[in-house]
């Protein structure tokens, strides 16, 4: 579980890594205003990669919540007489009146042929429901009655490129990048479609770790699109990974001189060489990742970001007391800033100073009561007590927490589900446990700390060798996280089941 940091970026769709300019203060996707903040530094330092990715479904608004604007807003500046299609369209979905929907959406688009062709708004639709499997029947019959469009192609690439079909995915970005080159309907549009192709085909080569490939895709995607901070950052790191460190460290600086509100290019470079460090033979690369970040903070000791950034990576790198120095300073700098107060709160669950997290935790939620990161944490100390009424208010806050951010599709979903599991188990009604542990399993990647909580889970209900899967691959990792060391100690007490019996499977 890690703390909120400080709105340094807008990622476009309210997502991790944006897929074009125009909408990199759009409207946040489902789920998405939990933990804006800390998913925007991590985009612009590569602390999450590569769990980067948008699905259109990700950017799109409830169909209850949708407009006009919002469903056609990339494709046109303003919208004219085929508005009122449009609306009666959207309002058609909702009632499940699907076919309708679609006569609607073919008559705006016949008023105005630079929208988007009918099925490929019907699929935005279905994405706003999640029903992906719709939306992909949609796209496909986009690109068959209409195959001189891109969107289409991009989209099923996007589609394919979420659900880990990665062969699939490029020939896709590849026909829709070839399409938008040659489409001239809407200028607006077409700038759309081809960065979303551009960061969709180097998102691919990204993950084949074909890094020279993929510098060439983002390139291009600046050369069409030169004010996107997201295309510089993952310019920066196709470049690093290419050893070209003098100019992955210029691309950073490009980007800070056009946008200071990112983190310093020493940041970024220090996260690069700590994630490097991660390989075997490379631990020496640590010193260098230490030394930039230091030299961060001496450059901008009195900026608030910077400091929480080091207290971030002080942590991920196993060096607690520097995490604390640069907590208590950003408190110091800003004495309201409720990043620090978490921050120096966490600071304290590493220390297992658990009176110390559950005073800064408290102050944090009554600051901000609707903070996700102050109520989890909170709830994760007041679970290690052993007095009955905190506990309970420990499953409270859990609760609370889980219903609020519901959405297993986005990281904070998952965090609130675990720790609710991991309550629940502590409490003795470990069924219950379970199903949240494996609906939140099943949705996505979980934390390392969500990770160790659900390997004890499942050794608590006699599945160890599904335990040891778990601590095998999350230990395979040097990035320090709370709880490493029981983690391993967990894993040595798992690695060979007493007797080899079979897990029992409940």
């Amino acid at each position: 579980m890690r703390f909120q940091l400080p709105d340094l970026v807008r990622i476009a769709h309210g997502r991790r890594l944006g897929l074009c300019p125009e909408h990199e203060t759009a409207g946040k996707g489902v789920g998405t205003e939990s933990q804006p903040t800390e998913n925007r530094l991590r985009a612009q330092t590569g602390l999450a990669w590569p769990a980067f990715f948008i699905l259109l479904l990700l950017s799109v608004p409830l169909p209850a919540q949708m407009t006009a604007p919002r469903l056609v807003g990339q494709d046109v500046a303003e919208i004219g007489p085929e508005g009122v299609e449009i609306s009666e369209g959207i309002k058609s979905f909702t009632r499940q009146d699907v076919n309708a929907a679609y006569e609607l959406f073919q008559a705006a688009v016949k008023k105005n042929p630079q929208l988007a062709p009918a099925h490929v708004l019907m699929a935005r639709m279905y994405l706003a429901t999640n029903n992906v499997a719709a939306a992909r029947t949609a796209m496909e019959k986009a690109s068959v009655e209409m195959p001189k469009d891109p969107e289409a192609f991009i989209a099923l690439g996007e589609i394919a490129y979420g659900q880990n079909r990665l062969a699939e995915a490029q020939p896709l970005f590849t026909k829709g990048l070839a399409l938008s080159d040659s489409y001239t309907a809407n200028p607006r549009r077409q700038k759309l479609l081809r960065v979303r192709g551009l960061a969709g085909a180097a998102a691919v080569l990204e993950r084949q770790e074909q890094w020279a490939a993929a510098e060439e895709h983002l390139k291009r995607w600046i050369e069409i699109a030169p004010d996107s901070p997201l295309s510089y950052t993952r310019l920066g790191r196709a470049l690093f990974r290419q050893d070209k460190f003098r100019e992955a460290y210029d691309t950073f600086t490009r980007l800070y001189e056009m946008d200071d509100t990112v983190p310093r290019p020493e940041i970024n470079m220090a996260v690069l060489y700590e994630e490097a460090s991660q390989q075997p033979g490379k631990a020496a690369l640590h010193e260098n990742a230490r030394r930039l970040m230091n030299l961060a903070v001496e450059r901008m000791p009195k900026h608030v970001e910077t400091r929480l950034a080091a207290a971030q990576w002080g942590l991920e790198s196993g060096m607690v007391d520097f995490a604390k120095t640069n907590a208590k300073a950003a408190l110091e700098i800003d004495p309201d800033s409720l990043p620090a107060r978490i921050a120096i709160g966490v600071v304290a669950r590493h220390e297992k100073d658990l009176r110390r997290a559950e005073e800064i935790f408290a102050e944090a939620h009554l600051q901000s009561p609707a903070n996700f990161a102050a109520a989890n944490h909170l709830a994760l100390t007041l679970i290690q007590k052993t007095d009955t009424a905190q506990r309970r208010r420990a499953l409270e806050f859990a609760q609370i927490n889980a219903r609020i951010y519901a959405d297993l599709r986005h990281p904070t979903g998952r965090e609130a589900a675990v720790t609710l599991a991991w309550i629940l188990f502590n409490v003795g009604r470990e069924a219950e446990a379970m199903q949240y542990l494996s609906a939140a399993a099943r949705a996505g990647n979980l934390s390392p700390e969500s990770t160790y909580y659900a390997a004890k889970i499942l050794v608590g209900r006699n599945r160890p060798e599904s335990a040891r899967k778990l601590l095998e691959k999350l230990l395979k990792q040097r990035r320090a996280f709370l709880h490493r060391p029981e983690a391993e100690q967990l894993f040595n007490e798992v690695r060979q089941p007493a007797g080899g019996e079979p897990e029992s499977g409940r």
